[in-house]
């Protein structure tokens, strides 16, 4: 095999917090929790059909899930109670996927919400028709949905979407992602291909100074967000963070080149640069990076990066670390398994590895 997984979203119990609860969802046994975020006790749980697998929406005191059996679900935050659930799925077909009995329509992708709206996608097989659809978040109802995407290599939505403004941005496996207007549900653009970059596709994906960035194999390509053209790109990274006054990029495993490099025991490092001094040269060549090169933080193994208010947390293989603005360690804890899923809530940082376990630090 020559790439690192594209996708790769179910690899842990991804969460979500608020200040008395923290949230996810399962996908070995079919439920959606809610832990004491105090004490990791469970405060409630509902059962679905089906594996779920991607983390939980928050918003207010609502939690909202997709599941592989096909619904969305809309819950009471606080007490877990159904508030109302929608059958994205074209019809009642089920299949075996991953092990498990599922509809032929899974939701695989993230409830994205933004004030009365909810969106999501449907179906992973393009020949049986995929969706993506608008709902009203008070009720459920259908506000607007879309079967007929097209983009190269067959439309299957699945990771968490991004908005910003009208555009609604779909993840779509192996394939590459989608815009669609987020008030009609129209296409907008799909990413575009090449013989230099081949299909840019895979699950991860962020907004940063009006471009799309995604890419899962040690490049991070940024897109216009106006036209779904090339605009620039991270060389030897994997996740991209910006904040006010920095860029800190994550360089992650190499590709494997059919087998012949480890995808552990890595040297990987994140640097941090100055946004100031990258967006007045509007460019991202060598040399401006060089001029804007701050600090570079090196360990093996790491999995993921988020930016808090008092610094920058990693998590690695079996271990979770915060750097200060200067790159120096502040603190760092074991974890059982690899850190992929960081999330800071109230001041509490929420780990999920690997193994199975989330792990909860103040």
């Amino acid at each position: 095999w020559t790439e690192l997984p594209k996708v790769d979203f179910d690899n842990a119990y991804y969460a979500v917090a608020d200040r008395d609860r923290v949230y996810f969802a399962s996908s070995a046994d079919y439920q959606i929790y809610a832990l004491d975020a105090a004490s990791g006790a469970v405060r409630w749980r509902f059962f679905v059909n089906a594996p779920v697998r991607l983390a939980p929406t928050l918003a207010g005191d609502k939690l909202f899930v997709g599941c592989d059996d096909g619904n969305v679900y809309c819950l009471k935050a606080s007490d877990g109670t159904l508030l109302w659930s929608h059958t994205a799925a074209i019809d009642s077909r089920q299949v075996l996927g991953n092990g498990h009995v599922v509809s032929m329509w899974p939701v695989r992708t993230s409830i994205l919400v933004e004030g009365e709206r909810v969106w999501c996608g449907a179906g992973v097989f393009p020949h049986h028709k995929t969706l993506v659809m608008a709902l009203d978040a008070r009720s459920g109802e259908v506000i607007w949905q879309n079967d007929s995407i097209n983009n190269y290599g067959g439309f299957s939505p699945q990771g968490y979407l991004l908005a910003h403004g009208a555009r609604l941005l779909v993840p779509s496996g192996r394939a590459p992602p989608v815009c669609l207007d987020t008030n009609t549900g129209e296409m907008v653009f799909s990413i575009p291909t090449s013989s230099g970059k081949g299909v840019v596709g895979g699950c991860y994906g962020t907004v940063v100074d009006g471009s799309l960035f995604v890419g899962t194999q040690g490049t991070v390509y940024g897109f216009s967000l106006d036209t779904g053209k090339p605009h620039g790109r991270w060389q030897e990274a994997e996740q991209l963070v910006a904040t006010q006054k920095h860029y800190f990029v994550l360089k992650g495993s190499p590709p494997p080149a059919y087998g012949r490099r480890p995808t552990t025991g890595n040297q990987d490092a994140v640097t941090c640069y100055d946004r100031g001094v990258i967006v007045a040269a509007n460019r991202r060549d060598a040399n401006t990076l060089t001029q804007a090169q701050r600090w570079q933080f090196a360990r093996n193994d790491l999995e993921a990066l988020i930016a808090t208010g008092s610094g920058i947390v990693l998590g690695g293989n079996s271990e979770v670390l915060q750097l200060d603005e200067q790159g120096a360690v502040q603190w760092q804890a074991p974890v059982e398994g690899r850190a992929v899923g960081l999330a800071v809530a109230h001041g509490q940082l929420i780990v999920s590895t690997t193994s199975g376990s989330i792990h909860c630090f103040a």
